[in-house]
């Protein structure tokens, strides 16, 4: 993505989120969301003094991410982010998932790292993904902090207000087999349908992906068609 993104004129940054990187280990209290969505704000403001970011400012974020930046739309008030685009929103929990299991428990601040077969999860069937990237994401995970995987477990409940204050053009995109959490044409309409302020608020099923949509062959198709969405908005 930051390839391509750059390709076609964008400056793309990646960041580390409030907890991982540099800033690992840091109190419980500052690794929130609502914690995250200030600091990555006051990160926004500062950008023009370090780079050229032209006149528009878009945020991507998928699935912790994404919850991230809906709630830094809906914290927005200087009006600095010009759209978001976010992937993997956890709207709805199957009564299967774990979502109640003693992870939140104040006793840890991580969460145990996530096992090999995550295939189930986190990806489609066979043959939409190189079985490589297994390896990867195992080898390249880093502890999620507990503080935010609980507003992971809330964001169902609190989506519906956070996305009513969403002010900007969003794009939404469920994966055609999201696992992780419930997916479908019924999600990806309660998703749209929240984004009651958006000027413009656009959703799709992406096929032929799971919920790590970047690890799957249609990465390829799937980030250049984002990036020109949002080189629309700007226009």
């Amino acid at each position: 993505m930051l390839a391509l993104g750059a390709g076609v004129g964008f400056n793309v940054r990646t960041v580390d989120r409030p907890g991982y990187g540099a800033s690992f280990g840091i109190p419980a209290e500052q690794g929130t969301v609502a914690a995250q969505s200030a600091l990555l704000l006051r990160m926004l403001a500062e950008l023009p003094g370090q780079f050229d970011v032209g006149e528009s400012i878009f945020v991507i974020g998928h699935s912790m991410g994404g919850i991230a930046a809906v709630r830094m739309a809906a914290d927005d008030t200087d009006g600095r982010i010009e759209a978001i685009a976010v992937s993997g929103l956890p709207l709805k929990f199957a009564g299967s998932m774990p979502v109640d299991r003693p992870l939140l428990s104040t006793d840890v601040e991580h969460l145990p790292p996530v096992d090999r077969d995550v295939r189930r999860m986190f990806y489609g069937p066979d043959g939409m993904w190189d079985p490589a990237v297994l390896d990867y994401a195992y080898e390249t995970q880093r502890p999620c902090p507990v503080a935010e995987f609980g507003d992971a477990v809330t964001f169902p409940t609190d989506f519906d207000e956070l996305a009513a204050q969403v002010k900007v053009p969003v794009q939404v995109v469920i994966a055609e087999h999201e696992a992780s959490s419930v997916g479908g044409e019924s999600t990806l309409r309660r998703a749209t349908d929240a984004m009651v302020r958006s000027p413009r608020c656009e959703g799709w099923i992406q096929r032929a992906a799971g919920h790590n949509i970047s690890l799957h062959f249609v990465a390829g198709a799937y980030h250049p068609a984002r990036t020109r969405v949002l080189s629309r908005s700007a226009g």
